[in-house]
């Protein structure tokens, strides 16, 4: 409790401060309304000038215009004049009135505050008298040529009042000043009120401090006499001291946990237990800031948390509780430099604890301790958790799956991923120079169709686990393809995706050793027994798509059909009746699951319309994608696809072009309609703007052509019509005439 001797200077200082900023304060509003109404009075006075100036203007105008009424000459410029004048104050008069914008002499546009005072208004009813009977002459005289009694009439009222006007003019300039002085004479008067509340304030302080100085020399005397008293006592504790010190050196030598103080500044204190200089691997540690250990330990980024963290500790407006609960360094990994070349990797545990004396934090303390061992079978444990998790995933995403399109789907898988290497392996050397730039993204190109097929055959099968794989090795390129610039040293994290998903493959390969082959589901026939004659073309449908022989092929893409089109809320069947899949060899039908996988998925995904949108255009709710086999030639093998949706857009394609950068303004507008539709099938084409995992990365119509022109030798064929339908017919040689082509 305060003693009354401390409480006056207190009570002095603090009604002198506020004193002292209260008057201050209201002298400086005091002064800034003073110099508002001196400007605001001025403003007044010089407008009632320029009022009188007008007011002998419209004189002048009216007798001139009188003038020339009678020598026959033309009033039309004095009129201008006369109006323009009565114009201007007539807008300073209703200003003076109501407060608002006028213009003065030199045309500027300046704020008029409203005359309030009695004298003022007294004067402006005077003179409101007049300028209304003036006003009303003038306003008389209309915008056409005015007759000779109009104008004689507007003269002498104008020769009348002009003089009275002006006398009233000066009158108003006169009170202005008057008002004005008065007001600024008040505010004077506050404002020397204020200076002396300032001064008194002044002294208050001054008289507070000087109080305080006397108490504090006192208080310093009685604090001198309780020293002399402590250190007596200080001495008869000593040896009790030393005893206990030898007690705690003890203690510290054995524990084993690195147990030490920190302060503020993170400087490890006095003594600490002799564990944490095996722990750090550092001998000498008393003074040693703790930060600066951990700087040689941790990441950089783990680091600067660590920083962070330490000043949390010692903030005082952060709850002990709360601050313990969010410890970053609960479990964290340290490096520390290996004799024998590069880093060995440990794991230490720090605990934190805060030292309050008199309410303030004085110090930290900290347990380290080495959690190695415990950590590494967690890690370990988890891992081969995560494994049996991957593996139960992997299995149970193709236990539905007939155990020949299991390996039919490795195949081609492993066939891609060959493929992908060889795209990948020049790049050690090529992505070192910046130049070859285009030559990486040629590489990536063709990696990105390889994922994108094996994304494909994924959805086929509905085998989701290597879907979602593909689907994330996707958003991968994509996001390098989206660069400015890449290089080599970018295609490491294309190139662990791609060993990543060979290691998956090579796992499955595994199980399906181990397990001699899945035939069953839980005690479900296999697809093989049970394959159906027909399948449904779309959920809800109440009609089946016949395909011949029960062809798996046609049903899977069935299923693709109806599913993607459910995800897009979208409702598509697929009519594949007229399609004879056993004109196409053992090749040929593996290049036409990769073909018919990414037209079907993009009519879907881009031509087939929702279904609000089809019945506003008149369309059946149900879009349909048909496939049919074509007649050919000898040695040719032809078929067809074909939905009824909304067709290609010419010039939404010349639009996608340019502004990706496939071709030119300048080539695109040289092009016919048939050159520009052939722009789809351009690498990186695409017209969705954000991509999913339907349609929008721009390699799905780039792979068709890939497979049909460049990896088969045949041709394509791509009919539209706008709002209708889109037609492709695919021709190929029948394998007797392009084993060379299959070779390549």
């Amino acid at each position: 409790m305060i003693s009354p001797r401390r409480r006056l200077p207190i009570a002095l200082i603090g009604l002198g401060v506020l004193l002292f900023v209260i008057a201050q304060s209201a002298l400086a509003s005091v002064n800034a309304i003073s110099d508002t109404r001196a400007y605001q009075a001025t403003t007044a006075v010089d407008m009632a000038g320029y009022q009188r100036t007008l007011t002998q203007r419209m004189l002048a105008m009216a007798l001139l215009m009188q003038r020339y009424e009678h020598q026959g000459n033309a009033v039309i410029a004095p009129h201008a004049e006369l109006s323009a004048a009565a114009h201007n104050f007539d807008a300073t008069f209703r200003a003076f009135e109501h407060g608002g914008a006028t213009d003065d002499s030199s045309g500027s546009r300046i704020a008029v505050d409203a005359l309030r005072s009695p004298g003022e208004r007294a004067i402006m009813e005077k003179i409101s008298v007049l300028w209304m009977t003036l006003r009303s002459k003038i306003l008389s005289l209309g915008d056409v040529v005015p007759a000779p009694d109009t104008i004689d009439e507007l003269a002498e009222t104008a020769n009348t009042s002009a003089s009275e006007l002006s006398v009233l003019m000066n009158a108003l300039s006169e009170e202005i000043r008057k008002s004005s002085a008065q007001e600024l004479e008040r505010l004077g008067q506050r404002r020397d009120t204020l200076a002396l509340l300032t001064v008194l304030g002044l002294f208050s302080i001054i008289a507070g401090f000087f109080l305080h100085v006397v108490d504090r020399r006192r208080q310093i005397k009685e604090i001198a006499d309780h020293l002399r008293e402590r250190n007596a006592e200080l001495a008869e504790s000593a040896a009790a001291l030393a005893v206990s010190k030898a007690q705690q050196d003890r203690i510290m030598e054995t524990v084993r946990q690195g147990l030490f103080l920190i302060d503020a500044n993170s400087v490890i204190q006095g003594e600490y237990a002799r564990e944490l200089e095996r722990i750090f691997r550092t001998a000498d540690l008393k003074g040693v800031k703790l930060l600066d250990i951990l700087r040689r330990l941790l990441s950089p980024k783990m680091f600067d948390t660590a920083c962070d963290y330490v000043a949390l500790l010692f903030d005082a407006a952060k709850r002990e509780r709360t601050v313990l609960d969010v410890n970053p360094l609960d479990e964290v990994e340290v490096n520390f430099p290996d004799p024998k070349g590069g880093f060995t990797a440990r794991w230490l545990n720090f605990s934190f604890q805060r030292i309050v004396e008199d309410h303030s934090i004085t110090s930290v303390f900290v347990a380290v301790s080495d959690v190695t061992d415990r950590v590494t079978l967690e890690r370990e444990t988890r891992e081969a958790e995560h494994r049996r998790q991957r593996q139960l995933e992997m299995l149970m995403s193709v236990l539905h799956i007939e155990p020949e399109a299991q390996a039919e789907f490795i195949a081609a898988a492993n066939e891609q991923l060959r493929e992908m290497n060889e795209a990948l392996r020049p790049l050690v050397v090529v992505g070192r120079d910046e130049k070859h730039d285009n030559v990486l993204r040629q590489r990536l190109d063709a990696v990105f169709r390889c994922v994108h097929t094996i994304k494909g055959n994924a959805s086929l099968l509905q085998v989701e686990y290597f879907r979602k794989a593909a689907e994330r090795f996707e958003e991968k390129i994509g996001e390098l393809r989206a660069r400015e610039k890449i290089s080599g040293d970018d295609f490491i994290g294309v190139t662990l995706l791609q060993a990543e998903m060979r290691s998956d493959l090579d796992e499955l390969q595994d199980i399906r050793r181990r397990l001699g082959g899945m035939r069953t589901v839980a005690g479900a026939p296999a697809l093989a027994n049970a394959a159906p004659k027909s399948y449904r073309g779309s959920l809800g449908s109440n009609e089946d798509v016949e395909a011949e022989g029960g062809d798996l092929l046609l049903e899977n893409l069935a299923s693709l059909t109806s599913d993607l089109g459910r995800r897009l809320g979208k409702e598509v069947v697929l009519d594949a009746r007229n399609l004879r899949t056993n004109e196409f060899g053992f090749e040929q039908r593996r290049f036409l699951k990769d073909v018919l996988v990414q037209v079907v998925r993009n009519g879907v995904a881009h031509g087939i319309e929702r279904p609000e949108v089809r019945s506003a255009l008149g369309k059946p709710v149900r879009g349909t994608i048909l496939l049919r086999s074509l007649q050919a030639e000898t040695g040719y093998t032809a078929f067809a696809y074909r939905d009824d949706g909304n067709g290609i857009d010419v010039d939404e394609v010349r639009r996608v072009a340019t502004a990706q950068g496939i071709v030119s303004e300048n080539d695109v507008r040289a092009m016919d309609d048939s050159e520009v539709v052939s722009l789809i099938f351009c690498p990186g084409f695409t017209t969705t703007s954000v991509p999913d995992e339907a349609a929008g990365r721009g390699v799905g119509m780039d792979i068709v052509k890939q497979i049909i022109v460049d990896r088969l030798g045949g041709e394509i064929d791509l009919s539209s019509r706008p709002g209708e339908f889109l037609e492709l017919s695919f021709t190929i040689p029948t394998p007797a005439y392009s084993m060379s082509s299959l070779e390549t």
